[in-house]
């Protein structure tokens, strides 16, 4: 599923209308038809917020609106950046295990314990 046919789903799911949700989340409803359909990337993270208050999701319905989000805009998850940008130190730990992993596969696969087609295609 993508973000605007999940968006959709939720909005219509809390009853709703498309006029009446842009509204509350202060934007317009031409816009807001334009991401349900894929017209237009998913919103930023302040739109997000607004949209998860707004229609009082649960955290797993919030994960994924969020994860949807980021893979529209070609990214990670907004929630996740942002945590990201006020917490850099996770970013080194993030590449020294990379590093670490990089490494551990190249060691597996001359050992023969990971397929190289599948190595190379990730």
């Amino acid at each position: 599923m993508d973000f605007g046919k999940y968006l959709e789903e939720k909005r219509k799911s809390r009853n709703y209308s498309i006029r009446a949700f842009a509204k509350r989340i202060d934007i317009s409803f031409a816009y807001l038809a334009d991401v349900e359909k894929g017209r237009t990337k998913a919103f930023k993270l302040g739109t997000l917020n607004k949209i998860i208050k707004v229609l009082e999701l649960n955290e797993k319905e919030t994960n994924t609106l969020y994860d949807l989000a980021g893979k529209s805009r070609n990214t990670i998850a907004p929630d996740v950046e942002e945590y990201l940008k006020k917490n850099e130190e996770i970013i080194e730990e993030l590449r020294r295990t990379q590093k670490s992993w990089e490494g551990e596969k190249r060691k597996l696969l001359l050992k023969g314990k990971i397929n190289y087609e599948k190595w190379i295609n990730k």
